[in-house]
């Protein structure tokens, strides 16, 4: 590596101390000259002020940082739910340190709170996905293909089965900020959906919205009804709604 005193000096400047960051072979500037880390893995969660080195990571390693934790959060959540599910838990499965943690979200509902709004787009992507590509078949059956498979989907995935209780918990930890910004319903992607595709509704939005809802609550209680049962009534009540909702 070239320039070492001068990386020491641009380190210092930014209070990192020397025994902060070990091996200054590992420390230098790649092609653009822009200061970075290199093998930044092989120590991650080794390094006690490990958090000091975001200032200088490159931004596809805190991309990829970001998607580790909310993939751990994922098992995290299967597994023991919001609640139970420990900051100590989530760093060590992604095997970095808990200051580092606090760089990329406040708290743990926070990540949470980011897996649960990437959940929705991820099941309404499938809408879109039938929408746009199935122009083979009428409008209303198109309709009614989008919103069952999503359905289906979403019963597959085991998704509100875990989440039935823990929702509530943790809208009362999220900031109203981003509450506002935000819906764990999927309300504002049924509406960006509707726009998107011109989809004429003969009913106010609201309602569309109460139905997704409906449905979703008959997926939580799943076990009660019989999974066997719960696609066959899917099937039907998407088939009468897309019949009453739909402008002709």
């Amino acid at each position: 590596m070239m320039g070492i005193l001068l990386i020491k000096k641009e380190l210092m400047d930014l209070g990192i101390k020397s025994n902060d960051y070990g091996n200054p072979e590992n420390i230098g500037y790649d092609e653009n000259g822009v200061l970075k880390f290199f093998d930044f893995g092989d120590y991650r969660a080794n390094e006690p002020n490990l958090e000091k080195f975001l200032i200088l990571l490159p931004e596809n390693e805190k991309v990829i940082i970001r998607e580790e934790l909310k993939n751990a959060a994922k098992e995290c959540l299967q597994k023991n739910g919001i609640k139970k599910t420990t900051v100590d838990e989530l760093v060590q499965r992604v095997n970095i340190s808990k200051g580092a943690f606090y760089k990329f979200y406040p708290s743990k509902e926070l990540l949470f709170f980011d897996v649960l709004n990437d959940l929705h787009t991820e099941f309404y992507a499938i809408a879109r996905n039938v929408l746009r590509e199935r122009l083979d078949l009428p409008l209303k059956e198109r309709i009614e293909k989008a919103i069952l498979d999503t359905l289906i989907f979403i019963l597959n995935s085991d998704f509100f089965k875990h989440v039935e209780n823990e929702v509530p918990y943790l809208l009362r930890k999220v900031p109203k900020d981003i509450l506002g910004n935000h819906s764990l319903s999927g309300d504002l992607e049924i509406k960006s959906i509707i726009e998107e595709f011109k989809i004429p509704i003969s009913v106010p939005e609201e309602v569309i919205y109460a139905f997704m809802h409906a449905f979703e609550t008959l997926i939580i209680h799943q076990d009660n009804i019989g999974k066997e049962y719960l696609e066959m009534i899917l099937k039907i009540l998407v088939k009468s709604m897309c019949e009453k909702i739909t402008a002709s």
